[in-house]
C-alpha cells in the first residue's frame, strides 16, 4: 500500500480503517548500513533574520512554532554562553483543544510576528506538565517544533556545550542520538524541525515515545540520554529495566491486537486504537533489536533470534524484518478424520514423562446444526456447544424456563413464577435439573472413567486433571517468572495463556484461538467446568446450560 494513502487514512478519524501495511515504515535502511542522521544539512541553514545580536534589544520577527495541542507554549531567553535561563519573554499561546483519539496526533501552531531579544537563543516550552521543550537559534530557521524528541534532543544538547561543543554541533548529534536510541535508524527525518513535525510518519514515532513513556519513569529516560546519549548508558541493569518495560507494551499491544482479529464488531474508535497499536508494534520491534545490539534485519541475519529476559520472548529476523514470537514447546503435530462427517482436524501430540497426550488443535466442530449454538442468533458464540449439546445429556436432564417454574410451583401453589426467577435463572431458555445432572455425569464417569460427550469414538472431553498434567508441563517448559507483586498467581494461569498466544505464533501447537480462549473440562467432582477459570462449574450451585468451546483429547 502506498505510505501517503496510508498516512492519510490515518488522519481521518471518520474513516473506517481496513488492515493497512504499516510493514513499508520499518526503520531500516535498504544498504543494510544505518543511515547517519543530524537535525539539519549541512548546507547553511535558512535564516529569517540577517540580524546580529549584540546584547541589545533585537525585534526578532516571523517565527512559527508547531506542537501538538497540549496546552500554552512560553518562550524563555537564555544566556548566550551559559544557556541558563535569564528571562521569560512576554509571550504566551494557548493552543486550541483537538481530538485526542486520533492515531496520528494532530498538529497546531502559531506565527510569532514580533520578539523583542538580546539573545538568539531561546527555549520553546509547553506547561510544565507536559515535559516538552526545544532549545533553538533564532537565526537558523524561521519554524521550530516542540515535542518529546526535541525535549530530550535540547538535554543533551545542553551536556554536549558543557563540554566546549557548539550549539550547532550539540544539536546534530543530539538529534542523531535521541533517534537511536529508540531504535530509529532510517533517514527520513534528516531535515528541519518544522518539516518533520508536518510530516505524517514523525508525528506517529513521536506517539510511540510517548507511549512508552507510560510503562517507565522518563526521569531515569532523560538522565540518561543527557549523559550517555542513550538510555542504558551501557549498563546491563537499565537494558534490563527498559526491555522489561518493553515487554509491557508488548503485552498490552498484543491484547489489543487480539481484539482486532477475533471481533467484528468495532466502532470506528476502536479501529483506530488497533492501527495505532500496529504502529506502536512496528517501533517496538525495531526499539527492542536496539536494546539488544541486534543490528538490522538484512538477508545476512535471516533467521537470526534472540532471547528476550525470561527466554520465552524471541526476536527474530525474518524476511528482512524484526519479528516477535513466543518459544515453542516440544510437540509433534497430525490430523484425525470424524468418520461422523469427514471433517479432518489437526492434532498436537505431547510426551509428558513418557505419557502420550494427543489433542485437537482445533476446536470440535460437529453437527452444528443441530448441537452448537446458532451463528445466526449469537455471533460471539458461533462455535460453542451448551453444556446439553457438549455431553450429549439426555432430555430429561435438561429443563426449560417454563418447566422449572412449574416444578417450583409444584411445591408451592400460591407462589408465583416471578418468585422463582433466580433459581430459573431469568433469560435463559433452558437449564440443568441439577440432581438429575449430577447423577447421570457420575454414573458414566464410574462407569468409563472418561466422558465422551459429543466427541468422536476413542477421542472424550478432557478431564481437569489431564488438562493439569499439560499445564504442569508447559510450566516445565516455560518456567515462568511470577512478578513479586502477583506471587500468589498460579504459574499455570501464567503458561495458560500461550494456548491461545496466535497473535504471536503458535507455540504450543494447541492452536487454540484468542476468541476461543476457554473449553469445556471435566473436574474431579464429575462437574463440567470451564478450562481456564477453574472455580466456575456448571449444574451445582446454579442449574446454568452455560456455552463454551469442545477440544477433544484422545483415549
Amino acid at each position: 500500500m502506498n505510505i501517503k494513502k496510508w498516512l492519510m487514512a490515518f488522519l481521518t478519524p471518520l474513516a473506517l480503517i481496513a488492515c493497512s501495511e504499516v510493514d513499508s515504515l520499518v526503520p531500516n535502511a535498504p544498504s543494510g548500513e544505518p543511515y547517519g542522521l543530524s537535525s539539519s544539512s549541512d548546507e547553511a541553514p535558512a535564516s529569517s533574520s540577517s540580524v546580529v545580536f549584540d546584547g541589545s534589544n533585537v525585534v526578532y520577527r516571523g517565527m512559527n512554532v508547531y506542537t501538538a495541542p497540549y496546552g500554552s507554549v512560553q518562550i524563555y531567553e537564555l544566556d548566550s554562553v551559559t544557556f541558563d535561563t535569564t528571562r521569560r519573554v512576554p509571550y504566551s499561546w494557548n493552543f486550541s483543544s483537538k481530538p485526542l483519539y486520533l492515531v496520528t496526533p494532530d498538529i497546531d501552531s502559531i506565527v510569532i510576528d514580533s520578539l523583542s531579544l538580546k539573545s538568539p537563543y531561546v527555549m520553546l516550552s509547553t506547561d510544565y506538565s507536559n515535559r516538552r521543550y526545544n532549545i533553538v537559534d533564532v537565526r537558523d530557521a524561521n519554524a521550530f517544533a516542540v515535542d518529546k524528541k526535541t525535549y530530550f534532543e535540547s538535554i543533551r544538547a545542553r551536556y554536549l556545550m558543557k563540554f566546549g561543543m557548539s550549539f550547532a554541533e550539540a544539536k546534530k548529534q543530539a538529534s542523531k542520538e535521541v533517534l537511536e536510541s529508540f531504535g530509529f535508524y532510517a533517514n527520513l527525518f534528516d531535515k528541519p524541525e518544522a518539516e518533520n513535525v508536518q510530516d505524517p510518519n514523525y508525528r506517529i514515532y513521536m506517539a510511540f515515545i510517548e507511549d512508552f513513556m507510560k510503562y517507565t519513569t522518563e526521569d531515569t529516560v532523560v538522565a540518561k540520554i543527557e549523559k550517555c546519549g542513550n538510555l542504558t548508558c551501557g549498563t546491563e541493569f537499565l537494558k534490563t529495566r527498559f526491555l522489561t518495560e518493553s515487554l509491557n507494551m508488548l503485552n498490552d499491544l498484543s491484547w489489543n491486537m487480539t481484539r482486532a482479529e477475533n471481533d467484528d464488531d468495532l466502532d470506528q474508535y476502536a479501529m483506530l486504537d488497533i492501527e495505532k497499536s500496529r504502529r506502536n508494534l512496528l517501533f517496538l520491534k525495531s526499539f527492542v533489536a536496539h536494546l539488544l545490539d541486534a543490528g538490522l534485519c538484512t538477508a545476512e541475519n535471516e533467521g537470526k533470534a534472540f532471547e528476550i529476559l525470561d527466554k520465552n520472548i524471541m526476536l527474530t529476523c525474518r524476511s528482512e524484518g524484526w519479528e516477535f514470537s513466543y518459544k515453542e514447546m516440544k510437540h509433534s503435530m497430525g490430523t484425525m478424520t470424524d468418520e461422523r462427517d469427514g471433517k479432518t482436524y489437526k492434532t498436537v501430540t505431547y510426551d509428558i514423562n513418557g505419557k502420550t497426550q494427543t489433542w485437537l488443535a482445533e476446536r470440535l466442530d460437529y453437527n452444528a446444526s443441530e448441537l452448537q449454538v446458532p451463528c445466526e442468533h449469537r455471533a460471539s458464540c458461533c462455535g460453542m456447544y451448551d453444556v446439553g449439546g457438549a455431553f450429549s445429556l439426555d432430555a430429561s436432564i435438561i429443563e426449560t424456563r417454563k418447566m422449572c417454574f412449574q416444578r417450583h410451583l409444584k411445591d408451592c401453589p400460591e407462589c408465583e413464577e416471578s418468585d422463582f426467577w433466580n433459581e430459573c435463572e431469568e433469560g435463559l431458555e433452558r437449564s440443568l435439573d441439577t440432581l438429575k445432572y449430577r447423577q447421570h455425569m457420575d454414573s458414566v464417569m464410574v462407569e468409563k472413567g472418561v466422558y465422551q460427550g459429543v466427541c468422536p469414538n476413542g477421542w472424550h472431553i478432557p478431564t481437569r486433571g489431564e488438562m493439569d498434567s499439560l499445564l504442569d508441563y508447559m510450566v516445565e517448559s516455560y518456567n515462568p517468572t511470577v512478578p513479586k507483586k502477583h506471587e500468589n498467581i498460579d504459574r499455570k494461569g501464567l503458561v495458560g495463556d500461550y494456548l491461545h498466544r496466535t497473535f504471536l505464533g503458535n507455540p504450543t501447537g494447541f492452536g487454540l484461538t484468542s476468541d476461543e480462549y476457554d473449553f469445556y473440562v471435566v473436574d474431579e467432582y464429575n462437574r463440567a467446568c470451564s478450562a481456564v477459570d477453574r472455580y466456575s462449574c456448571y449444574g451445582d450451585e446454579f442449574p446454568s446450560m452455560a456455552e463454551s468451546y469442545v477440544r477433544c483429547i484422545k483415549d
